[in-house]
């Protein structure tokens, strides 16, 4: 089965993810643990790790504002669609070595994320002319020490990801 550029889309930015490890100069290794809409992790998932997941609102994806609008009569109506879909980007960092400062390690797997994705959100078309998403922008994102109801065990980094997503109506697979 085809994928959709939705999917294609975060399927991109999991695998530019999949690069943050000591060998390519950071100070955190994820070891290739980037997950697409992996909500729950127990004690089989090793921190640290990443999941990236879509999360649930009522209005659903927007129009982008720079999309064609459609008013009365005598306007050409476009088969282009610009929709800008959120993620949330959350990396759950190792323990902290001092109890002291719980939230150390996050800060250090935020950096990389914010290092590995911030080039990106400069560039329109990172991945290539024919590849989804058109353009990324960041949050300046948060840490948490866990211990609430998104970890209970691990500090984590929470950055919001908007993908700009350009399909033609009707067509949402990638050819």
């Amino acid at each position: 089965m085809a994928d959709t550029k939705r999917y294609q889309a975060i399927k991109n930015i999991r695998d530019k993810l999949k690069e943050i490890t000591i060998a390519n100069g950071y100070e955190i290794d994820l070891g290739g643990r980037v997950y697409i809409g992996k909500i729950e992790h127990g004690k089989e998932t090793p921190a640290p790790f990443i999941a990236l997941w879509e999360p649930f609102s009522e209005n659903g994806p927007t129009v982008a504002s720079d999309a064609p609008k459609q008013s009365g009569s005598g306007q050409r109506r476009t088969s282009q669609s610009r929709i800008v879909v959120g993620y949330y980007i959350q990396g759950f960092a190792d323990k902290a070595s001092d109890p002291a400062e719980p939230t150390a390690p996050a800060y250090v797997l935020l950096g990389a994320i914010q290092r590995c994705l911030g080039a990106l959100s400069t560039e329109s078309r990172p991945f290539g002319a024919d590849q989804q998403p058109g353009e990324i922008t960041l949050d300046w994102g948060l840490v948490r020490p866990g211990g609430d109801n998104l970890s209970t065990e691990h500090s984590y980094a929470l950055i919001k990801l908007n993908l700009l997503i350009q399909e033609e109506r009707g067509s949402p697979y990638v050819q």
